[in-house]
């Protein structure tokens, strides 16, 4: 594991544009130190998501250079790009994205079922399990994501994100739908559980009353030109 402070994000002169409705997103220069805990500030439609997309590879910029924990993640083949995600990123979806068919533990240890980069074992299992009571979620096990509160569905979300062990948490408004106890509450267990690991946070809000104890904060209206997304 890299320490704490390496350079985990490097981009420059990035340029991302959604040909199909005008949506542009330019990045001169941005650089994340490892472990460190980055709140991503805007108004719906400035490229919050998208920055996310692009760091997860999902996305792949037209220009520049995207440089994730030491990888030009934009030069990898799609098989590659998807090991890579799988294996080093954890995503908080803003939706959620949990399978009602399968129950929380399911849901939680869904990406080693998906990926052969993973491996799947009893540790993998019973830390699927540890987790799950550190986000409250010990009762729950066996119940579906229907049987679930709004606020419950986004701690599983956090869970599953967090199997991986991830070097790169990625978090899409986690708080978008919750009352402020709650809101502080997410945050807070984001907070704790990148910290167990050293793994650095990007978390999207647009909720100003959450920017305390962030190492830095970056506004993206400065980023984007035209369209939403």
């Amino acid at each position: 594991m890299k320490k704490e402070g390496n350079t985990i994000i490097n981009i420059r002169n990035l340029d991302f544009q959604y040909r199909e409705h005008g949506f542009r997103l330019q990045i001169p220069e941005v650089s994340i130190s490892g472990g460190h805990k980055i709140a991503v500030l805007g108004p719906s439609g400035c490229g919050k998501t998208t920055f996310l997309r692009l760091l997860a590879g999902i996305h792949i910029p037209q220009h520049g250079t995207l440089t994730v924990d030491g990888v030009d993640i934009s030069q990898l083949a799609d098989t590659k790009r998807r090991n890579f995600r799988i294996s080093r990123i954890g995503f908080v979806f803003q939706e959620f994205e949990l399978l009602d068919y399968l129950n929380v533990l399911e849901n939680i240890l869904l990406p080693f079922r998906i990926n052969s980069a993973l491996c799947f074992d009893a540790e993998v299992e019973n830390r699927a399990i540890r987790l799950a009571s550190e986000v409250g979620l010990a009762d729950k096990l066996k119940q579906r994501p229907t049987d679930l509160s709004h606020g419950e569905k986004q701690r599983v979300a956090i869970a599953r994100a967090l199997i991986i062990q991830p070097r790169i948490l990625l978090a899409d408004e986690p708080t978008g739908n919750l009352d402020p106890k709650n809101k502080q509450h997410i945050k807070m267990l984001l907070f704790e559980q990148a910290s167990q690991t050293c793994a650095t946070l990007i978390f999207i809000t647009h909720d100003h009353s959450l920017l305390s104890g962030f190492d830095h904060v970056i506004d993206f209206e400065d980023f984007v030109q035209g369209g939403s997304q």
